[in-house]
């Protein structure tokens, strides 16, 4: 038997286009150098290499520290040394000019390359 209730269409077309924006976008992080944090909960963390990030998520870099992070759905790198706290969101916003785009392969070793070590 087929079901063609218009409202069980509808409600299936509906989540067809809100799931894609669903999922949270995140960035693998792919370097620190110096000192820089991640404000989990509250607290001060230090930020590690292969550590995700949210465009949401807080970071402190220090003065004379780098932090690089890897956008995989977009095939970029971006590098921020920003001193202060700053969200991802923010700073992904205020390097554009500088942002780095990889080819698909290149992306793929940097991330193998990170987490096989």
């Amino acid at each position: 038997m087929r079901n063609n209730n218009p409202i069980s269409l509808f409600v299936l077309m509906l989540m067809l286009l809100i799931c894609p924006g669903a999922k949270a976008q995140k960035y693998v992080v792919y370097s620190v150098v110096g000192k820089a944090y991640i404000d989990q909960a509250g607290k001060q963390r230090p930020l590690a290499a292969r550590q995700y990030v949210t465009p949401n998520s807080k970071l402190k870099i220090t003065s004379e520290s780098a932090v690089t992070i890897l956008d995989e759905a977009k095939l970029s790198m971006f590098s921020f040394t920003k001193v202060g706290e700053h969200r991802v969101k923010d700073l992904l916003n205020s390097v554009d000019k500088r942002t780095k785009s990889l080819t698909k392969q290149y992306m793929g070793y940097l991330v193998k390359q990170l987490f096989t070590s």
